[in-house]
Order: structure tokens, then C-alpha cells, then sequence
């Protein structure tokens, strides 16, 4: 009997769940280079405002991490399902690693230099299966990004 409730633990455990059902959600860098993403690396709660100051939202809490061509990074972690997705806007601000190493944070702020601004909602997240994917899948075409969906992918093919 312990076998046969030890295996059928071990079944339950190997099954694969979505990362919505988990309480996070991650990034993952589709493209043909290396790009950063601005993170909270504290509480990885993420800019629940539509603030389009970069240099507003910078403090010491805030870090740049790296993701290589086809890596994954947890980027919304949440306690309470219901209350993430009814959450209004998650916004996701991803850099070009050329621009951070050339540019200043006043240069990037003032003349808004992102590569890709994802404002999402819990609902959208979900939509995604909580993967929100750089540049953005057809899934995300009508959800609210800037530069647009269309100039994104236009702009990743070339």
C-alpha cells in the first residue's frame, strides 16, 4: 500500500502544470539577441502604473537582468490568484543590450528608447498561460504593447 501511494505521489509530482496555477509567470527571450529587462528584484511585483518615465521608476530596488537568445526568467511571482487576475496592468519593460551600453538613463528616459513595452493584464497573463514571450506571439496581437505589435515583429524579422 505505501508503494502504491509513494508511486502515485511521484505521478502527481512529475505532471506538468501551467506557471499560472504555480503563481508566477515567466519571460522568455524568443529573438536572435540578447535583451535586458528592467525587474523589482525585491518584491517582483511590477509597475502596476502606466508611468512613462523610465527614470522615475528607478531605485535601488531596481536591477537589469539579462536574458541570452532563448532564455526564461520568473518575472511575476503572486500569493493570491484571484487578485492577479483582476490585476489592471503589469507593465514589462524590455532594453536592447546596444542601447543600455550606449545610451544614458537620461538619453533612454527622455527619448524613451525601449525595445519593447509589454502593459498587460492578469487576464492577458493568463491568456499566455502566464509565458509571455519576447518578441511577442500572434496571441499577443491585440494586447497593449509599444512599439505596436505589427512594428515589433516587423522590426525582428529584418
Amino acid at each position: 500500500m505505501k508503494t502504491t501511494v509513494l508511486i502515485f505521489f511521484l505521478l502527481l509530482c512529475s505532471c506538468k502544470t501551467d506557471f499560472f496555477d504555480e503563481g508566477s509567470a515567466v519571460l522568455t527571450n524568443n529573438s536572435k539577441t540578447e535583451i535586458v529587462l528592467l525587474r523589482d528584484y525585491i518584491s517582483y511585483n511590477y509597475y502596476t502604473r502606466n508611468d512613462t518615465d523610465i527614470c522615475s521608476i528607478l531605485n535601488d530596488y531596481y536591477r537589469l537582468t539579462k536574458l541570452d537568445c532563448n532564455e526564461s526568467f520568473t518575472i511575476i511571482r503572486w500569493d493570491d490568484y484571484n487578485k492577479m487576475a483582476a490585476a489592471d496592468t503589469f507593465s514589462i519593460l524590455i532594453f536592447d543590450v546596444e542601447t543600455l551600453n550606449n545610451k544614458s538613463w537620461k538619453e533612454i528616459s527622455d527619448n524613451y528608447l525601449v525595445l519593447c513595452r509589454y502593459d498587460l493584464s492578469g487576464q492577458d497573463i493568463k491568456t499566455l498561460n502566464s509565458v509571455i514571450p519576447y518578441p511577442p506571439s500572434p496571441a499577443m496581437k491585440d494586447m497593449k504593447m509599444y512599439p505596436s505589435y505589427e512594428e515589433i515583429i516587423n522590426k525582428e524579422q529584418k
